[in-house]
């Protein structure tokens, strides 16, 4: 990561909206920050340590609100409390946002702010609606493009490692360490890429994952195997890697990728 050409591309930013993401899960609050960071009007922050909650409202001062409901550690009553109680900006009218799927936990503290400030309440994987509302809330037109997602289920963290630098500048690089991890964030995020250690895998989570591989779109179901004949136990894949992972071939796939 250069952070001198982070630094020198920062200044040249014409920041208009202070955005806060409050969320306790790494995955989620990159993945919306990504989003927004394609909009050179939002300065993003992401809050996952609660306790900090009042001090980093007072510092940012943001416009809008992002409130990751399903991962907080805070009870909604609390948190309306300290919410009612900050100091707002005052070149704009504040947006609070309150994403996610327990919906259901919040609507007295909807009740309770909406007088005070414009709420919405955003049902959980819907990020067009979140994006589009922030957007048009700031009276933006702007197109928020697709966030393009890799999800890696792999335990060697040098192959990691080498997955990351390879394609952590066009794409989201989610690590999970499990099966059922790696399921959920195929459906959640819908990725461009999934790679998969055949070593994990069993015939349950084998059916599972040719399932998934048929009903989401554009989607590259990548092997990673220990040597070529390995190839045979698996027809689902749409290529294979050999381990230990060498940079070219990955160079290569994400190149075969980024053409198709």
């Amino acid at each position: 990561f250069n952070w001198k050409y982070f630094k020198i591309n920062r200044k040249k930013r014409n920041f208009l909206y202070r955005i806060l993401i409050i969320s306790e899960n790494y995955n989620e609050s990159r993945y919306i920050k990504r989003c927004l960071n394609y909009s050179n009007e939002f300065q993003v922050f992401v809050l996952s340590e609660l306790y900090r909650l009042k001090n980093t409202l007072e510092k940012v001062k943001p416009h809008a609100l992002i409130v990751d409901i399903d991962n907080i550690s805070i009870k909604p009553l609390d948190i309306a409390k300290i919410f009612a109680m900050r100091e707002k900006p005052v070149d704009y009218e504040s947006l609070l946002i309150f994403y996610g799927k327990a919906q259901h936990k919040i609507n007295d503290v909807v009740s309770y702010l909406k007088y005070k400030e414009k709420v919405l309440k955003i049902p959980i994987n819907q990020y067009n609606e979140l994006l589009q509302n922030i957007s048009n809330h700031f009276n933006l037109n702007y197109n928020f493009e697709k966030i393009r997602v890799l999800v890696s289920l792999i335990n060697n963290e040098k192959d990691f490692g080498k997955i990351i630098k390879v394609f952590d500048n066009d794409y989201m690089v989610i690590g999970t360490y499990n099966i059922d991890e790696t399921f959920k964030s195929i459906e959640k995020y819908n990725p461009e890429i999934v790679l998969v250690d055949t070593e994990i895998l069993n015939k349950d989570n084998q059916k599972k994952l040719e399932e998934l591989k048929n009903n989401i779109a554009n989607h590259n179901l990548i092997g990673l195997i220990n040597k070529d004949i390995d190839k045979n136990q698996f027809n689902f894949f749409d290529k294979f890697l050999i381990k230990p992972l060498q940079e070219n071939d990955l160079k290569n796939l994400k190149s075969f990728i980024d053409h198709e």
